[in-house]
């Protein structure tokens, strides 16, 4: 009985390492921008700022290939440090995102 309780405890241990971390909750939301690539933009969603194509990108910029990039922001969000800005680009031919990333401390969500 008391290797059994013993297993337990280490299996509990083992399971509860890294699970709801900070380095967990960035490599969540990582993971959520990187499926953004090859999405369409009307079906493109990020936690804490909604689907991008009912959100006004705080900036907008038109490339020479015709591609658009659309910045968008977690402000307000995270209270641990400076806010999370996220960049996604669309061709806006094809409706669909061809490439996203991010900058900030405050990028991260709960899993």
């Amino acid at each position: 009985m008391k290797r059994i309780i013993i297993s337990l405890i280490i299996s509990f241990s083992a399971f509860t390492t890294g699970c709801g971390t900070k380095a967990g909750a960035y490599g969540v939301f990582s993971d959520d921008i990187q499926r953004l690539i090859g999405t369409s933009f009307d079906k493109a969603h990020i936690a804490y700022i909604g689907y991008l194509a009912e959100e006004a990108p705080l900036e907008e910029k038109t490339l020479s290939n015709g591609n658009t990039i659309l910045k968008y922001t977690m402000s307000g969000v995270r209270s641990d440090g400076p806010a999370c800005t996220v960049f996604v680009e669309l061709n806006t031919k094809k409706d669909l995102i061809i490439e996203a990333s991010y900058i900030g401390k405050g990028c991260w969500r709960p899993y």
